[in-house]
């Protein structure tokens, strides 16, 4: 991404106080992981939420700069009022320190995700993502609106948004988390805080790879489970995949896996596919009107998930099943396309399970 604005650069003592903040930060959450509380990763918050909309006012200096989608936008310099369109922008927006005005993130009808609920559980919801409420947005002025490439399929939207408030893509189909989070860093003016909080989750997992010295030859599979009989599997591509693939972790993914797709469905008949000697079981409430899908978010999700996959013989035949190496974890942090936030759970979830 282009922009006009320059930072200066810092020296090396202020470098390594930035990043000893960032990592204290991120220590604490780690802590509180498994209740995918991520509220104290990132800077210390500043809030977007004012008395009165001001995205005329509120940044008087503007920059331009190119989008994912190669689009040219001026905003402001440093914009104060955001919203988020979708789960992995406001977990990047969290991670930056930034309270958004409102989110359309969260599937119908589950609210925003479990994962991070502790720092947006009473967030102004406007729509959903791919179908923004778009009165509601207008109403609100943001100073700038942050998409990704799942956020407004549909282009006469996407113009509507744009006649709005500055709109900026951060992040094409089947992007890297890293690329997504650096992208929106830019656009909001945080380029330092984002290289801190990246510098944080290096050192996190640097760490967590010694911890697991003796068992990065053990297998890894990560499945989400719909209860309408197939499964998700994680691919590469997905955010779990490239956490994995930091960890040096060898990840089982199901066969015939191409493009940019960050989950395939697999048959319980296929299962056998997807075994490994760590199963990392998510769970999304998923509207199946007979009733199989949890009711719970987060890792309860996946424990009542578990309790139904019992019930099928091809579940019970993997090997992590028979070794009791079946780990349930936040669907919202494990299956989504999240950000940094996210993505220090599941390091945190892996280190506290496999870690010796």
């Amino acid at each position: 991404m282009e922009s006009a604005r320059t930072t200066q650069a810092a020296s090396p003592s202020q470098a390594l106080r930035r990043c000893t903040q960032a990592l204290a930060l991120l220590l604490a959450a780690v802590g509180l992981a498994g209740c995918g509380d991520a509220s104290s990763v990132g800077p210390t918050t500043s809030t977007g939420q004012a008395d009165a909309p001001s995205a005329a006012t509120a940044n008087d200096a503007q920059r331009t700069l190119t989008d994912a989608a190669g689009e040219q936008v001026t905003l402001p310099a440093r914009p104060a009022r955001v919203l988020p369109l979708s789960d992995q922008t406001l977990d990047a927006t969290l991670a930056l320190g930034i309270t958004p005005i409102a989110t359309a993130a969260g599937p119908e009808g589950s609210g925003i995700p479990a994962y991070l609920a502790p720092r947006s559980a009473e967030m102004k919801r406007v729509g959903r993502p791919g179908t923004p409420d778009l009165a509601a947005i207008k109403q609100l002025a943001p100073d700038v609106i942050l998409l990704d490439s799942t956020s407004v399929p549909d282009r006469a939207v996407l113009m509507r948004l744009r006649q709005i408030a500055p709109t900026v893509a951060v992040s094409k189909p089947g992007g890297d988390w890293r690329a997504t989070f650096e992208q929106t860093a830019a656009a909001l003016g945080r380029e330092t805080d984002g290289a801190d909080v990246l510098a944080a989750y290096d050192q996190r997992v640097n760490e967590t790879k010694l911890a697991l010295r003796g068992r990065t030859e053990q297998t890894v599979s990560v499945l989400r489970w719909t209860g309408k009989g197939p499964v998700a599997v994680s691919t590469e591509r997905s955010l779990p995949g490239r956490v994995l693939a930091d960890l040096g972790l060898p990840h089982v993914q199901p066969s015939a896996t191409s493009g940019t797709a960050q989950s395939r469905r697999v048959s319980l008949t296929d299962l056998e596919q997807i075994d490994a000697d760590w199963i990392f079981f998510g769970a999304l409430p998923d509207g199946d009107p007979s009733g199989t899908s949890p009711t719970a978010v987060g890792v309860e999700a996946a424990v009542q998930a578990i309790a139904a996959a019992r019930n099928r013989p091809a579940f019970r035949r993997l090997a992590a099943f028979g070794t009791r190496q079946v780990v349930p974890v936040d669907g919202s942090a494990w299956a989504g396309a999240g950000g940094p936030i996210a993505a220090n759970v599941i390091v945190a979830d892996i280190a506290r399970n496999m870690g010796a």
